[in-house]
C-alpha cells in the first residue's frame, strides 16, 4: 500500500486559516483485461461509490472526520490500482483518517455484498454505460479508444456482456 500526504489552506487560502489534510491511498490491481476487472469494478461501486456507501457513511457523516471521501479503481491493460482519496476536516489527525479508512478496507474483505449493494452497483454500472455513449461524440471516443488500446473496437460491447455474469460472490472474491 503506497500513500501520500498534503495539508491545503483552509476556505479562502489565507494564511492563519485552519488547514486541511488529505490522504490519498492506493493498492495493486488487475488490469481491465483480467476476469477479475468486473467483478472488481462493481466491488468498488458497491462499497466505496456515493454518497450512500459505507465508506462515505463511515468517514463523513458517521464519523465527522472528512469532507469528502472517494475510493476508484484506475485499471489500465495489464495493471491497475484501486485508490482512495480523502480530504479532511480541518484538525482532524492523518491517523484518524488512516485508521478509519483501514477499518472499511478491511470490512470489504471480510463482508460479504449484500444483495442491496450487490443491485445498486449493478444498476450504476448499466447507467454509466449508458451515459459514456450518449453522444456521436462518446461513441466515437469509446470506439476510438478501444481500438487503439489493441481491444479492437467489438470491445465495447463484449465490456457489457462482462457485468451481466458477475454475482455477488464474485464481488466478494475480488475483495480479498
Amino acid at each position: 500500500r503506497r500513500s501520500g500526504t498534503g495539508t491545503v489552506p483552509g476556505p479562502g487560502g489565507t494564511e492563519g486559516q485552519p488547514r486541511r489534510t488529505g490522504r490519498m491511498s492506493g493498492g495493486h490491481a488487475c488490469g481491465w483485461r483480467d476476469p477479475d476487472a468486473f467483478p472488481l469494478d462493481l466491488r468498488s461501486n458497491s462499497r466505496a461509490g456515493g454518497r450512500s456507501s459505507g465508506l462515505y457513511r463511515r468517514l463523513v457523516d458517521k464519523g465527522q472526520v472528512a469532507l469528502n471521501v472517494e475510493a476508484f479503481p484506475e485499471l489500465f491493460e495489464l495493471t491497475g490500482i484501486v485508490g482512495v482519496f480523502a480530504t479532511g476536516i480541518a484538525g482532524v489527525p492523518l491517523e484518524k483518517l488512516d485508521a478509519l479508512i483501514g477499518e472499511e478496507v478491511a470490512k470489504v474483505r471480510t463482508e460479504g455484498v449484500t444483495e442491496e449493494e450487490f443491485q445498486k452497483a449493478m444498476n450504476q454500472e448499466e447507467a454509466e454505460i449508458a451515459n459514456e455513449n450518449g453522444t456521436m461524440l462518446e461513441r466515437a471516443k469509446n470506439l476510438a479508444n478501444q481500438h487503439v488500446s489493441g481491444g479492437g473496437t467489438d470491445e465495447v460491447d463484449r465490456q457489457r456482456g462482462h457485468y451481466p455474469p458477475v454475482t455477488s460472490a464474485g464481488l466478494t472474491r475480488v475483495a480479498t
